[in-house]
């Protein structure tokens, strides 16, 4: 009997001490708990920003970026074979700002951005044409609410694009270019990229945009001459006699 009150004794230690270790455990996961929430209603959430668009002055006025898609060239020869006209000079300045995307028929809402400039022709390597002769390049890209003179001055005074493509004044350049279809007046880049710049003893192929002319590195101007020279020999048609009455190539 004595016996069986130890053993009730020492399992009623047993199960009181169980019971505090669990209500001990049972605080420690409550206070865990607590510190879990209150840790969690102390972190702000973070809001990633959407890029917002390039800031105008005029409301309903926004720059954009455009996207071509085009295969720039990938060699002198190609720029010149692709040109209706290739023409060794300068540029005097800018003359004209237009809004391409309404010349070539566009949907209204947007705005492309021309600029003309005048080159003083000191030779024709492919074509032939008058001493001055003007070309067109886009520079900037709107979509407007409401084209306001306000909104039309202040994409007129908007700077390019792109990286080099503003060609440089009073400096020697070739230029690789066709007829624009829409205005027959002004020509534009038969091929990206459209032109070498000549500065130092190098020939600087220069585009638009400015990937069009990552590929080339800058060359050997005299080196340049030569292959220019020899495509000018390619592309230049033969020259035809005249047909004179009585010389016998005349058809009697």
């Amino acid at each position: 009997m004595q016996n069986s009150h130890e053993r009730l004794g020492r399992f009623t230690i047993v199960l009181a001490g169980l019971l505090a270790v669990a209500i001990v455990m049972f605080g420690c996961g409550v206070a865990a708990a607590e510190q879990t929430v209150v840790a969690s209603s102390t972190v702000e959430s973070v809001v990633v920003p959407s890029p917002e668009p390039t800031a105008t002055e005029t409301p309903n006025l926004q720059r954009v970026t455009v996207k071509y898609d085009y295969t720039p060239a990938k060699s002198i020869a190609e720029m010149f074979e692709a040109s209706s006209v290739v023409v060794f000079g300068r540029v005097t300045g800018m003359v004209d700002q237009i809004d391409m995307a309404t010349w070539a028929g566009s949907s209204s809402g947007n705005y492309e951005l021309g600029r003309v400039y005048e080159i003083e022709v000191v030779e024709y390597l492919r074509g032939d044409g008058p001493e001055a002769i003007t070309f067109v390049q886009a520079e900037a890209h709107y979509r407007y609410g409401e084209l306001t003179d306000d909104a039309i001055a202040e994409i007129r005074a908007s700077t390019p694009d792109y990286e080099n493509g503003v060609p440089k004044f009073d400096e020697d350049y070739v230029f690789f270019l066709r007829k624009w279809h829409v205005d027959w007046r002004h020509f534009i880049a038969a091929r990206w990229p459209d032109r070498v710049w000549f500065q130092a003893g190098k020939g600087i192929v220069e585009g638009n945009l400015s990937d069009s002319a990552s590929r080339f590195t800058p060359f050997d101007s005299d080196e340049l001459w030569v292959s220019l020279r020899e495509l000018q020999d390619r592309f230049t048609p033969e020259p035809t006699e005249p047909i004179l009455p009585g010389s016998g190539n005349d058809g009697r």
